[in-house]
């Protein structure tokens, strides 16, 4: 998802011998803004690279896949799902589970994760709960220096 944000339009005053006039300009003021669902950009990286064998090299590839999506935005804002044990959805997954327990990981920077699919990963509900909460602040610690980003 995509949205502007314009400013209001400038007024240039021109002035040459016997008028002036002014010219009025407002696409040289529009932000163009991107909303990124992060779990869904999560869920798009299922087939995990051959270079992904630890969780920091997951955060690289996260950030790399959403700086590339966002590169001519001017402001990116990356939303994550929370995770709540008494709704609707918890209850879907459980029931998708068929009786398997999920396993919950330790989310780290050293967290090996070369011979687990991505949907075994995600499986715990903390699991995805403190991913959600890794990448969020690793995402923010790759970018610390670009004004554009904002995690919520």
């Amino acid at each position: 998802m995509h949205s502007r944000r314009c400013s209001p339009p400038t007024q240039t005053m021109q002035t040459s011998q016997n008028s002036t006039h002014f010219t009025t300009s407002d696409a040289d003021h529009c932000q163009k803004i991107a909303v990124v669902d992060g779990t869904v950009l999560v869920q798009k990286l299922s087939t995990k690279a051959a270079a992904v064998v630890r969780a920091k090299d997951l955060s690289v590839c996260f950030n790399d896949r959403l700086m590339n999506l966002t590169r001519h935005f001017d402001e990116v804002i990356v939303v994550f799902n929370t995770y709540r044990a008494d709704s609707l959805k918890n209850r879907t997954r459980q029931k998708r589970r068929k009786g398997k327990d999920p396993v919950q990981y330790q989310v780290r920077d050293d967290t090996s994760i070369r011979h687990i699919t991505l949907s075994r990963f995600l499986s715990h509900k903390q699991t995805k709960a403190n991913l959600t909460e890794y990448l969020a602040e690793k995402t923010l610690d790759y970018n610390k220096d670009s004004p554009k980003l904002i995690i919520t």
